[in-house]
């Protein structure tokens, strides 16, 4: 059985390519700056999300590399993430939230 932290490096080539991760869903507190027109609310607004941390050498394996744009497509229960290609967002506006 495989430990908990174990890479992709040690699988074959071929093995890299498909492989199911097993991840938990936790929460994160998020701050959300609110207006400062004297209503009464708080300078900065403290809210729960949920949150997904994806971290490890077989990120860099799959072509997520350092700076590696990507898109997300979203649908309910499915989160699928693609690496994009070169020039794929020129002249398009980034969306990281």
């Amino acid at each position: 059985m495989a430990e908990s932290y174990s890479t992709l490096e040690s699988r074959s080539s071929q093995d890299n390519f498909y492989h199911t991760r097993k991840l938990t869903v936790h929460e994160s507190v998020v701050v959300t700056p609110t207006d400062a027109e004297g209503d009464g609310d708080p300078p900065n607004a403290l809210t729960i999300a949920p949150t997904i941390l994806l971290r490890g050498k077989w990120l860099k394996v799959m072509g997520f590399a350092k700076g590696q744009k990507a898109t997300l497509h979203i649908e309910p229960g499915i989160l699928q993430i693609t690496a994009d290609f070169p020039g794929e967002w020129d002249g398009e506006r980034d969306n990281d939230g």
